[in-house]
């Protein structure tokens, strides 16, 4: 059996890998993901901030000798626009799932921790379960959502479109 457990770093590591390792077989298949929601306008945002004077290496900080002119270019030093946006939804993957995958190593379980990224969670979940035969998804509900029955919340609409049977964990 594939079981996924989606997260967005909420859910309580310890209590879910002990609820899920009692439905878990030895050679079941265990998979920790989240998305990563990166907005596009946040890149421009980045390049400004690295392109603040103390970041950028080799660059005279005399205030008689920098223009106070924005900078329009993007430095040498520059990592790419790519490589950035690589390394944040690594960054995000670890800090929302090793926690569980520690917890379930203790427990006797291998779980694999994937990152994917999309602007709203649902569609690039629903792609993950339909793409690998996922058979049972645990997701966080944490009931926050003031419009959770009129908008939807991520869990709602997981419950609702998956074509597998959905457990909602209380976050």
């Amino acid at each position: 059996m594939h079981i996924m457990i989606a997260t967005d770093g909420s859910l309580d590591a310890t209590s879910t890998a002990e609820f899920a390792g009692h439905l878990a077989q030895p050679d079941d298949r265990l998979s920790v993901v989240t998305v990563v929601e990166i907005p596009r306008s946040l890149l421009s945002s980045l390049r400004a901030f690295y392109e603040r004077r103390e970041l950028v290496q080799g660059t005279g900080t005399d205030d008689e000798y920098v223009s106070s002119t924005s900078v329009t270019t993007v430095s040498p030093s520059w990592p790419g626009d790519d490589a950035l946006l690589a390394a944040f939804v690594n960054e995000q993957k670890a800090d929302r799932t090793q926690p569980l995958v520690d917890e379930f190593a203790k427990r006797g379980f291998t779980a694999t921790a994937i990152s994917v990224e999309g602007a709203d969670p649902t569609r690039p979940l629903l792609d993950f379960i339909e793409q690998n035969g996922v058979d049972l998804l645990l997701i966080g509900s944490r009931g926050m959502g003031m419009f959770e029955g009129l908008l939807g919340s991520t869990s709602t609409r997981l419950a609702r479109r998956a074509p597998c049977p959905v457990l909602l964990l209380r976050a």
